[in-house]
C-alpha cells in the first residue's frame, strides 16, 4: 500500500512540475521576462545549458536583468556556449545597469581579480558598494574583505561584514564578532 501511495505521489509531483513548466512557457511566449528567466534557471539546474541559454536570451530581449545575469554566467563558465569572458563582462554590465545586484557583484569580482579582464580595483569597489546597497550580502562581504585586507580599515571592514551578517551570511557574523 505504501508503495502505491509513494508511486502516486511521485506521479503527481512530476505532472505538477510539467504543468508548471508549460505555464511558464506560455507566459514566456507572451513576453513575460520573469517566466523566461525561470525557465532558463530550471534548464540550467538540470544542466541543459543550451536550452537555458535560449530562455535567458529571450529574457534579455525583454531587457530583464536576471536574464542578462544568467546568460552571463553561462558565457563566463562556458556552459552550453563557448567560454567568452568579454561577452560575460558585457552581460554582467547590462544586468547591473538594470539593477541586478548579483550582476554588479559578478562584474566586480571579475574586475577585482583581474581574471579574464584588466584589473580595476576602484571600479570593482564601486560595484560591490552598489550590490551591497541593494542588500546583496556577497557585495557587502567583498567590501569587508577589501577594507580589511587592502585598505587596512578594520572599522569599515566590520561595518560591511556586519551588514553581510544581517543579510544572512553566517560566516561574516563570525568575522564581525572577531573584529
Amino acid at each position: 500500500m505504501k508503495k502505491i501511495v509513494l508511486l502516486l505521489s511521485s506521479a503527481a509531483l512530476l505532472w505538477s512540475a510539467n504543468l508548471d513548466q508549460k505555464a511558464l512557457e506560455t507566459k514566456c511566449e507572451k513576453a513575460d521576462a520573469e517566466s523566461c528567466f525561470e525557465l532558463g534557471n530550471k534548464f540550467q539546474e538540470s544542466k541543459n545549458y543550451q536550452k537555458a541559454g535560449e530562455f535567458y536570451k529571450k529574457a534579455c530581449e525583454l531587457k530583464d536583468g536576471d536574464g542578462y545575469y544568467g546568460l552571463g554566467l553561462l558565457y563566463y563558465d562556458g556552459n552550453g556556449v563557448e567560454q567568452d569572458a568579454k561577452k560575460a563582462k558585457e552581460l554582467f554590465e547590462k544586468s547591473c545597469d538594470l539593477g541586478h545586484a548579483a550582476g554588479c557583484n559578478s562584474l566586480g569580482m571579475m574586475l577585482h581579480s583581474g581574471k579574464y579582464v584588466e584589473k580595476d580595483q576602484k571600479r570593482a569597489s564601486k560595484l560591490f558598494i552598489k550590490a551591497c546597497e541593494m542588500d546583496f550580502g556577497d557585495g557587502c562581504h567583498n567590501l569587508g574583505v577589501i577594507y580589511y585586507e587592502t585598505e587596512g580599515d578594520k572599522n569599515l571592514a566590520k561595518k560591511y561584514f556586519g551588514k553581510s551578517c544581517e543579510l544572512g551570511n553566517d560566516e561574516d557574523c563570525q568575522i564581525y564578532n572577531a573584529l
